[in-house]
């Protein structure tokens, strides 16, 4: 199998825009291979290996924040001021963001439990709900309706969940949802919960884009790649829509 060196993969991977900064960043033993740091910018790396941006100045509880931000970035969103529904909130890293760019409330649910950091837990912008099942909400369950809607939830189609979302989201509201592979496809497709074939990832991001304009009669949706891979290296896309 082919090799590069590692800091033409990190420049890959879209974790840093130059070559200068992605030696810094390997230098400073941000950079992990396969889950080792590697501290040489001329290592050479397989076209499978995992790189993963682990900073010692963490911005956010969670490296979902860091995906989050990427794609707010991408799709030029300002949450300056919106009142946000954060599903599937886990530790909170998508939460954290939102608040750190200006949301002015946030309502964080979950169907684990214990899991959402203690800062957000006590801060004074979230509301936090934990073992809360996605297919029990209702436009009751809330007492509003929401400006943005973010979604990242693992072990489950989001043909399942995003059609309980719509009715919480304002007129002219946005969705913006993850899209992983591996729970979209079917098994025989995801050997050791990897997606590699890039056809079949295509094809995924295109029936649910179809999905989210025909079924739930949400404007064309826009797709960016998020800016990090998932834990195994599955390239996960945020897919983002509107609400007519």
């Amino acid at each position: 199998m082919p090799k590069k060196r590692l800091d033409q993969r990190v420049l890959d991977e879209h974790l840093a825009s130059t070559r200068t900064k992605a030696q810094a960043l390997i230098m400073a033993g941000e950079i992990f291979v396969n889950g080792s740091v590697i501290d040489k910018s001329g290592h050479l790396v397989s076209d499978d290996a995992i790189i993963d941006y682990r900073s010692k100045k963490r911005r956010y509880v969670s490296r979902g924040g860091e995906k989050l931000e990427g794609a707010l970035r991408s799709f030029d969103i300002d949450v300056q001021g919106l009142h946000c529904l954060d599903v599937g909130a886990s530790t909170g890293g998508f939460t954290d963001c939102l608040l750190q760019r200006g949301a002015a409330s946030v309502f964080a649910i979950d169907v684990g439990r214990g899991q959402l950091d203690h800062t957000l837990r006590n801060h004074p912008q979230v509301t936090w709900r934990e073992s809360f099942h996605v297919k029990n909400i209702t436009p009751e369950t809330f007492e509003r309706t929401f400006d943005l809607i973010t979604v990242d939830v693992s072990f489950i189609s989001l043909k399942n969940v995003l059609p309980y979302l719509v009715p919480c989201l304002k007129d002219n509201g946005l969705l913006l949802a993850l899209i992983k592979p591996q729970f979209e496809a079917s098994k025989k497709d995801i050997p050791k919960g990897v997606l590699k074939n890039e056809s079949k990832r295509q094809s995924i991001l295109r029936d649910l884009s179809l999905f989210v304009q025909g079924e739930l009669k949400l404007r064309e949706p826009r797709l960016s790649d998020a800016i990090l891979k998932g834990p195994k290296g599955n390239q996960e896309t945020f897919i983002l829509a509107q609400k007519p």
